[in-house]
């Protein structure tokens, strides 16, 4: 009995000791499987992870070449002056036009300084010929700044450089192309497809054989009446012009969105710390022009766009004050206020049935001219107060928590 109970001792020790070793063998075993899959998973992450990067990091490698490396230009007084005149003269000549009533003598100096801004007018004055082979002009220079963005963006992947020079065009033709003459590079593109979309009216042109012929202008360029444009060749020069036109539309909210300046002790003229008012801006620009284009020959409507848009483009500066440097809101926000102004007597001037007598509509231009300087330092001092306003408010709630 004492050696069965001994064997049997034996045979449970025996037992349980396998048993136990066959558990850490599979305890062993699972906990392996699981730190395999672990790391599976881990390494699937990181190829995700570089795909996302191998992506983001060239695309932001470029906006952060184009309008980060060096010096920014609007560090420079000139400069920041240049893009402030320019853009609000390009908008001036988007609102105030001679087919919107406005009788404003062009022989004046005055006039022959800035309307060279407007390249529309230079490139379509001409022969159609001549302006379509401007338009793949244009879409060849937006084609070779992509090429050289995809270089930057290749070069950047590969942390490698072969030269520098490329880099430094792609910043000149952004900051041309998108900061200083953005709306007249778009306005090149758009008057392609300013076809009289909604226009009913005739109107003589001049065939081929030298004849005239008294055609519905609908359907037909406003430039260049002569011209159809729901038919071959310009059907395809428009398609061209239109994708054109979208192309360099993305850009500009590219670069917009990543122009802004996260240190508040910058000396930059134009440094803004979050990109939404200009982005916003952008947008009203960019309704402006399209308002000219689409809206061709229908000023009840072209007058309601332009005043809401320049209001808005004047509630923007007053209201945020986007700029680190005030004085820069206070003159923004004067100089958009004057664009409200002026837009205000396009639609007097459309509505006013005065409009038909002799010299009444000289007569509302001469009032919106002389209005615009005291406009200007209207809204400029009340810029300058509603900053000294939310300042107080301020400073006073601070005052009050402590």
């Amino acid at each position: 009995m004492r050696g069965t109970r001994k064997d049997d001792d034996g045979a449970s020790s025996f037992s349980g000791g396998s048993g136990s070793s066959l558990g850490s063998r599979v305890s062993g075993s699972g906990d392996a499987e699981a730190a395999r899959a672990e790391a599976e998973n881990e390494e699937d992450a990181d190829v995700l992870l570089q795909n996302k990067t191998g992506f983001i990091q060239p695309m932001f490698g470029v906006l952060y070449s184009t309008l980060s490396t060096g010096v920014k230009y609007d560090s420079l007084l000139r400069f920041a002056a240049a893009r402030i005149c320019l853009d609000f003269v390009q908008l001036f000549l988007l609102v105030v036009r001679p087919e919107f009533g406005f009788q404003i003598n062009t022989d004046l100096w005055v006039w022959q300084a800035i309307k060279w801004v407007e390249f529309a007018n230079p490139l379509t004055s001409e022969s159609y010929e001549f302006y379509v082979v401007w338009i793949y002009v244009g879409v060849a220079i937006l084609v070779g700044a992509i090429g050289v963005a995809a270089w930057v963006s290749w070069c950047f992947r590969r942390n490698y450089f072969l030269c520098v020079w490329p880099v430094m065009l792609l910043r000149m033709m952004v900051n041309a192309a998108v900061f200083l003459f953005y709306v007249s590079c778009f306005t090149v593109f758009l008057a392609a497809f300013n076809c009289n979309w909604f226009m009913e009216e005739q109107g003589e042109i001049e065939t081929a054989e030298g004849a005239t012929e008294v055609v519905d202008l609908r359907f037909r360029m406003h430039r260049f009446p002569e011209i159809e444009c729901l038919e071959l060749p310009h059907l395809a020069h428009g398609i061209v012009s239109l994708v054109a036109c979208i192309v360099f539309t993305l850009v500009a909210y590219a670069v917009t969105l990543t122009d802004y300046e996260p240190n508040p002790a910058s000396r930059r003229w134009l440094a803004t710390p979050h990109p939404s008012v200009e982005v916003w801006a952008l947008t009203a620009k960019t309704i402006m022009a399209l308002n000219m284009a689409i809206f061709s020959g229908q000023l009840y409507i072209q007058s309601v766009i332009m005043c809401l848009a320049t209001l808005f483009l004047c509630y923007l500066f007053i209201r945020w004050q986007p700029h680190l440097n005030e004085w820069v809101n206070h003159i923004r926000s004067g100089l958009y206020c004057m664009l409200f102004w002026a837009s205000i007597f396009i639609a007097i001037m459309k509505f006013d049935h005065r409009r038909e007598h002799p010299g009444h509509l000289k007569w509302l231009t001469d009032i919106m001219l002389m209005g615009l300087a005291p406009v200007l330092v209207f809204g400029a001092a009340l810029s300058f107060a509603r900053l000294r306003l939310s300042t107080y408010h301020i400073l006073k709630t601070i005052r009050w928590v402590h």
